[in-house]
């Protein structure tokens, strides 16, 4: 800024190995140990400064301790930054919005202010603080993002920007969580209607499969016969198809066994009686 300087940890997967930094500038040493920034102030404006930055580097796994010096270059501002200091939703409505805003431009090097809508839509803003009405707008089915965006001069070619904090506001869109379903058939063939996915949230028929010689009795999921999937479940399904074999009806003898024998005898018997006849004459 115009008179200090704020020193920030990048945000790595390294960020935390990082320990007692220390920074000296004009010979004055500075303690930032192991948070995440340090602010440095009553430095001359518009004055570049060599920053030199001392650390340990701790490594989690073997307790190594590597020290390090960097030394950068830095400089004050010859403006003030400008700051948004208030940007919230003062009232919603259905079809509109009405946000509340205002941020300081004390050095008036800002060339820009507008509000941001779903990365697409801009709204002017033309004073450094009050209220903005954005209209024409679904909150009852749909979700909307808002930033507040200050374009300010920085004493070269191209402008800088401060952004505000996401606002968020109306119905948010729950992504459909999906989960498989598998089937074990036992030998059987599954339903062509029956799914091989659900959306969470959703009940789900399931169709009987078909296997010759059985009859089906039901699908089996976590010990229980089931005809559907509840909409209560969240996880993936494995559905065990349940057969009953068929048994087949007893044959009734048709009593031909005896038939043929009573035939025979009958037979053999009229062959005897013929051939006492024939000695008697």
């Amino acid at each position: 800024n115009k008179t200090s300087i704020k020193l920030v940890k990048r945000e790595t997967a390294y960020a935390s190995w990082f320990q007692d930094v220390k920074v000296t500038i004009g010979g004055t040493e500075y303690v930032m140990g192991s948070n995440s920034e340090l602010l440095i102030t009553d430095l001359i404006e518009d004055t570049e400064y060599e920053a030199v930055i001392t650390y340990n580097c701790v490594e989690p796994d073997t307790g190594n301790v590597y020290q390090g010096t960097e030394t950068k270059k830095i400089k004050t501002l010859s403006y003030e930054l400008p700051q948004i200091t208030k940007f919230e939703v003062a009232r919603s409505y259905d079809t509109k919005v009405i946000l509340s805003y205002a941020y300081s431009d004390p050095d008036n090097v800002v060339v820009r202010a507008y509000i941001k809508i779903n990365n697409s839509q801009e709204e002017e803003l033309a004073t450094t603080q009050g209220t903005k009405q954005i209209s024409n707008i679904d909150l009852v089915n749909n979700e909307y993002k808002f930033v507040l965006v200050l374009q300010y001069e920085n004493g070269t070619a191209y402008n800088s920007e401060i952004k505000s904090e996401t606002l968020q506001t109306g119905h948010e869109t729950v992504p459909e969580v999906k989960h498989t379903i598998t089937y074990n058939l036992d030998g059987g063939v599954n339903s062509s209607s029956n799914p091989t996915e659900f959306t969470e949230g959703e009940e789900v028929v399931l169709n009987p499969a078909t296997k010759e010689g059985y009859t089906f009795k039901g699908w089996e999921l976590n010990g229980e016969i089931v005809t559907k999937i509840s909409s209560e479940v969240k996880e993936d399904v494995v559905l065990n198809a349940v057969f009953e074999k068929v048994e087949e009806p007893a044959k009734k003898g048709c009593g031909c066994k005896k038939s043929a024998e009573l035939v025979i005898t009958l037979t053999s018997a009229l062959s005897l009686l013929v051939l006492v006849i024939r000695k008697k004459h």
